[in-house]
């Protein structure tokens, strides 16, 4: 009973162990060719590994956690109607969850899955994909079969080419479907991008091979007419060996390795040819994984031509698939041995096992492509329910598609959009063989084999493929360096024969007529001597007189004024042109003028002297020669000390300008024509004289009337060396610079870094890196770098100087419809490496072929006359629009000059005429502050304080706005205003200046309200003087209106020397306040003020018609200007109070606007006078 009790014990702990407690069961149906007598295909030798896939997606905590996933299985016979029977009673009576296959066959299964919505990853297909790339009829569909797209492998090969500067090139290809379609692609992709293909020959499949050299070759498939495989590899070579030094192989390597034997025979392997051939088949990589040596090993070749064998692979540059195993996977016998030990857990319905020999055998490639499947399966299912999303075929393949996994075979694999699984990473072989120690006649026996030396790698990416290859640490037979694409002297060797005149010719003369003969000719030689003399003499001449035709006198140039009798057009135009501007970085100023009724540009060099070099002289002179209708003309320069000038054409546009400038719409038409110009321009500069620019950027390409881009800047280089005129560290024009240069421009910390600063830079290549920006910029509409922002131009600079993976460059968003090829163009001129980069010629014959397959015409005119078109169709809403921006912006800089001056001051500065100063016979000045305004400002926070201010002096200004009076300024707590300018007004200023302050310390007093301290009073502390000053506008930056004059000093002394709550009057005020009278005055006394000694002075106590503060009312407070908050407390809401005397007085019709009527106001016994407001209000806006 106790034995019985515990094996129930056991078997429910066993079932609590293997079965899932939480969470739905996911079950896969695995569609597998079981009985296939097919070798490899057979399904029973791989099917296991589904198992194995199966128990570590369970075992892992990071995929399906609280669910379980299972398996179930259906044998197809490679048939595909069994396939698609077996495919349906999966999904309708099984109900799987996903469909792991179809092997063989795979189109139709993929379309039923996908119309049922049921994922499906084949592990096998090996139909032509074709079709299935139509997503919309397989969007469930993808699969684990590792390829190597056709357009990405062509992308690669290019770069390498490029790398090793190979032109020209023979396509051997393999007579397969893959290889045919693969060469297609190819071919195409090379011509387009400047690789000369020469020659195509075909080669026979592995295959096939062998049937037709067993005399077989009627088993070929597809057919072949080959009956001797040594006549046609022997006839093919031959003629190779004639037309082209470098051969590509698309085919198999074992296809590609057995031809080496008729290279050698041709005595093509001796260093002077390449051949470059591919790894590409996985099942033969992975057999390579396993042994080594297959990678140079022949099973039928003859044992006596091993070492020829292992010569020529010397020749080889190996392009294969990069793998590197999983850490957990040491080895793939560890893999096949996990997935034979699922064998008998696999073969539930089977009768037979596995036989000895398939127990021994390598597993078959397609196991790790069906574990694959499932891993990748189970991590989109995973993805999709962390997601919430929808188990549905699509929601799971949507999070399967665009993502990169590393595969149990090795390879890191991309799956695309489309379901493909891509390489990710090719790697670059050097086969390398020391055949020093191998033996003299038999090497296959010997230790010292070839040996593959990985030298770089090919990375395929969305946007580019990238490479990086060690070129010269290649090794070639006879220690070559890397085959040319061709002999110097060309495959015939008549490229270096020169004719020579035979001197026998001369023996044939007839001696009778030498006498006769050295006579005339002692007689022509001495007369052709004078001649050449005469003739030398005056070349000399010629040459140093156009040697000196750049030279130009400073005077001889005319500079822009305007005047009465030119248009107003022309006026504004050359006023515009006077103007100066500050240059990038060639010169320190530029100025516009007129040489010989020619429009100039003279550029002034900053420096007074110049030591005119030959080679300055020299440069001088092919400036001057220089033509060419895409560049700006040259006329000369001045010498003569100071004036050391540059002169050249004007033009006002740049294209940097014109990119810029929103207004502007091109269509590619337009691109294309300028695109075109700077191409033009730059392949004619590089094939000339002055070999390269140095500084081309869009500030530098100008514009011309006829829509012609001419470009600037170019040549002079020993003068801007000898002058110093390179662009300083961090300059925003150094953004054009190419990185070899900048690494040039920029010190370096270690002798290692000088020494490769002063290594050779190829110029011309870093002009098409500048020529790559601006392309950046016509796709962007901004300029340099101008997607990166985010940096400042140092740190931009930095990143270009120092390399990275991937290399950094310009971001760029948007580019020119259409224009796609722009894009390409652009990213190949900016590559990091300069040799990678097209010269302008070739460029030049890109840009043709766009514009020829694309049917675009240059003709600029046209597209313009189209665009003026449709800009006068809405030409004059356009003219509206500035006119009434310009009235605005008119009227707003009208108001903010009478804010800041008095309005006939402002007046005048608005018509353009000079405010000269103007003295002032009698003023009133008027001074206060705030009594104990420091010890207030030290118990409060600058903010508080800067609120204190802005209430007090908002209520002064509305209250001075009631008197004809101006306020000049404020400093801190001192208020200033003047009464009597600019418009004079007898002796009014006075009466004004004191009714105003009577008011004002009135308002203080009985309304005012500090908002932090409602329970303080302010007190006023008031001086006034009456005087003479002089008043004007003082400086240009910030100009200000101020007083001058003792005035304006004693009126500060009255405040200063006043005491709080009282309006301190000078004797001068009094006199004239009595001369007006209706003011209470009392004798202060004598007070002694700085600079004047002691002085009677008087307080104002009142005037008759002031208005008595009745009850305050209280006002909506104005709109704060500082919303923030000093120590955490926010400011109190503002309540300025103040009486019924604020509130503006009735205006009465005067004769003379200078006279003040009062105004008699009874109310209920309290008699008080209002006084009529001015008619004139200085301060008023």
């Amino acid at each position: 009973m106790q034995t019985l009790f515990g094996c129930l014990q056991q078997f429910l702990l066993i079932l609590a162990v293997t079965s899932p407690v939480f969470g739905d069961n996911f079950t896969l149906g695995l569609l597998v060719p079981l009985t296939n007598p097919k070798g490899s295909f057979k399904g029973k030798l791989f099917a296991p590994a589904i198992a194995s896939a199966v128990d570590d997606v369970n075992n892992s905590s990071d995929l399906l956690a609280g669910h379980h996933l299972s398996y179930i299985w259906n044998d197809t016979e490679c048939k595909e109607t069994k396939s698609l029977q077996a495919l349906s009673h999966l999904i309708n009576e099984r109900k799987v969850s996903a469909i792991i296959g179809p092997g063989c066959s795979c189109q139709y299964e993929a379309r039923y899955a996908s119309a049922v919505d049921v994922p499906m990853i084949s592990y096998m297909c090996n139909e032509p994909l074709t079709a299935l790339l139509e997503k919309e009829k397989y969007a469930t569909f993808a699969e684990t079969v590792i390829k190597v797209e056709g357009h990405k492998l062509a992308r690669g090969l290019i770069k390498l080419f490029q790398k090793f500067h190979w032109s020209e090139v023979a396509i051997l290809y393999e007579n397969a479907t893959s290889y045919v379609n693969m060469k297609k692609v190819v071919v195409r992709e090379f011509t387009s991008n400047g690789i000369n293909v020469l020659t195509e020959k075909e080669l026979l499949s592995d295959a096939c091979y062998s049937f037709v050299k067993n005399n077989l070759s009627s088993c070929c498939d597809p057919p072949t007419r080959v009956t001797n495989v040594g006549d046609y590899m022997g006839n093919v070579f031959k003629e190779l060996k004639s037309k082209c030094r470098i051969l590509l192989y698309l085919s198999e390597f074992p296809v590609a390795r057995q031809t080496l034997e008729y290279a050698h025979n041709q005595n093509m392997t001796q260093g002077d040819y390449a051949f470059v051939m591919l790894q590409l088949d996985l099942n033969q990589f992975k057999r390579n994984m396993d042994s080594p040596g297959q990678i140079y090993l022949i099973l039928d070749l003859d044992k006596n031509k091993t070492c020829d064998y292992y010569e020529a692979l010397e020749s080889v540059v190996l392009v294969e698939v990069e793998s590197e195993l999983p850490d957990e996977q040491k080895s793939y016998k560890a893999f096949e041995k996990q997935v034979k030990e699922k064998y008998d857990s696999f073969k539930t319905n089977l009768t037979a096992s596995l036989t000895e020999e398939e127990k021994t055998n390598p597993l078959s490639f397609h196991a790790y492509y069906l574990y694959d499947a499932v891993y990748q399966y189970a991590k989109a299912l995973n993805k999709t329910l962390a997601r919430g999303d929808d188990l549905t075929g699509k929601n799971i393949m949507r999070n399967l598609m665009n993502s990169t996994y590393k595969s149990k075979l090795g390879p890191s694999v991309f799956i695309n959009e489309n379901g493909s699984a891509d390489v990710v990473n090719l790697r670059i072989v050097d086969i390398r063989w020391n055949k020093s120690v191998a033996p003299t006649k038999d090497c296959l026996y010997n230790n010292s084999g070839p040996i593959a030396k990985e030298l770089g790698r090919i990375n395929f990416s969305e946007e580019d493929t990238g490479i990086v290859v060690r070129t010269e640490e290649f090794q070639w037979p006879n220690g070559k360096g890397i085959p040319l694409s061709k002999p110097k002297c060309g495959f015939d060797g008549l490229e270096c024969v020169t004719s020579t005149l035979s001197t026998a010719q001369y023996d044939r003369q007839d001696k009778g007529n030498a006498a006769v003969i050295a006579g005339v000719s002692a007689f022509a030689a001495i007369t052709c001597i004078i001649l050449l003399v005469n003739v030398i003499r005056q070349y000399m001449l010629k040459k140093e007189g156009d040697s000196l035709l750049w030279k130009m006198n400073y005077k001889d140039i005319r500079w822009v004024q305007t005047s009465s009798s030119v248009s107003s057009d022309m006026a504004e135009e050359e006023e515009s042109l006077s103007m100066s501007r500050r240059t990038s970085n060639q010169f320190t100023f530029t100025n516009f003028g007129f040489y010989k009724e020619n429009r100039v540009t003279v550029k002034q060099i900053g420096t007074k002297t110049i030591d005119l070099t030959k080679s300055i002289l020299l440069e001088l002179k092919q400036m001057r020669d220089f033509r060419h209708e895409n560049f700006v003309q040259f006329y000369g320069a001045t010498v003569d000390s100071p004036y050391i000038c540059i002169v050249s054409a004007f033009f006002p546009r740049t294209l940097k300008e014109f990119l810029a400038c929103s207004d502007v719409k091109l269509d590619k038409t337009f691109i294309s024509s300028l695109v075109t110009d700077i191409v033009k321009g730059m392949a004619y500069l590089h094939s000339s004289d002055l070999k390269y620019h140095g500084s081309l950027k869009s500030s530098n390409c100008l514009i011309d009337s006829r829509w012609t881009l001419k470009i600037s800047d170019y040549g002079l280089t020993m003068l801007r060396s000898k002058c110093n005129l390179s662009a300083k560290t961090g300059s925003e024009d150094l953004l054009w610079t190419a990185p070899e240069l900048l690494r040039k421009h920029f010190s370096f910390p270690n002798s290692a870094s000088r020494k490769k600063d002063r290594s050779y830079v190829n110029i011309q290549k870093a002009d098409v890196y500048s020529f790559a920006i601006i392309l950046q910029e016509f796709h962007t509409r901004k300029g340099p770098f101008s997607n990166n922002r985010n940096l400042c131009v140092k740190e931009i600079l930095g990143r270009i100087t120092e390399p990275e993976v991937p290399i950094f460059r310009p971001t760029v968003h948007n580019f020119i419809e259409e224009m796609e090829e722009l894009r390409d163009l652009m990213k190949n001129c900016w590559e990091e490496d300069p040799d990678s980069r097209p010269d302008f010629t070739e460029i030049k014959k890109r840009i043709n072929r766009i514009l020829v397959a694309k049917g675009i015409k240059t003709n600029i005119f046209d597209s313009m006359i189209y665009m003026m078109e449709n800009y006068a169709n809405n030409l004059e809403d356009i003219v509206s629009e500035r006119t009434s921006q310009l009235i605005e912006a008119k009227i707003e800089t009208e108001d903010l000059l009478y804010k800041i001056f008095p309005r006939p001051v402002a007046e005048q500065l608005i018509k353009g005429k000079q405010v000269e100063a103007e003295n002032f016979d009698e003023v009133s000045i008027y001074f206060s502050d705030i009594v104990g305004f420091t010890e207030l400002s030290s118990e409060s926070s600058p903010m508080q304080v800067v609120t204190l201010l802005n209430d007090l002096y908002t209520l002064f200004d509305d209250i001075i706005s009631e008197y004809r009076v101006y306020k000049v300024e404020t400093i801190g707590d001192a208020y200033m205003v003047v009464s009597g300018l600019p418009i004079k007004n007898g002796h009014d200023h006075a009466g004004e200046i004191s009714r105003m302050a009577l008011h004002l310390l009135d308002s203080v007093k009985e309304d005012f309200i500090v908002r932090h301290k409602p329970g303080y009073k302010l007190q006023l502390r008031i001086g006034i003087h009456s005087g003479p000053v002089v008043a004007g506008v003082v400086g240009s930056t910030m100009p200000r209106y101020c007083l001058f004059g003792d005035t304006v000093n004693t009126a500060s002394r009255m405040e200063s020397n006043g005491e709080a709550g009282m309006i301190h009057i000078s004797e001068a005020t009094k006199n004239v306040l009595e001369k007006l009278g209706g003011f209470t005055i009392r004798q202060r006394g004598e007070v002694h003020l700085k600079g004047k000694g002691q002085v009677t002075t008087y307080w104002l106590m009142e005037h008759k018609h002031r208005r008595q503060p009745t009850s305050p009312k209280r006002l909506r407070p104005k709109r704060h200007l500082f919303n923030s908050t000093s120590e955490g407390e926010g400011l109190k809401p503002c309540f300025i109070t103040r009486s019924s005397s604020l509130r503006r007085s009735l205006k009465a019709a005067s004769e003379n606007p200078m006279t003040k009527i009062p105004i008699q106001v009874v109310d209920n016994g309290n008699k008080r006078e209002k006084r009529k407001e001015s008619t004139h209000s200085i301060t008023s806006v």
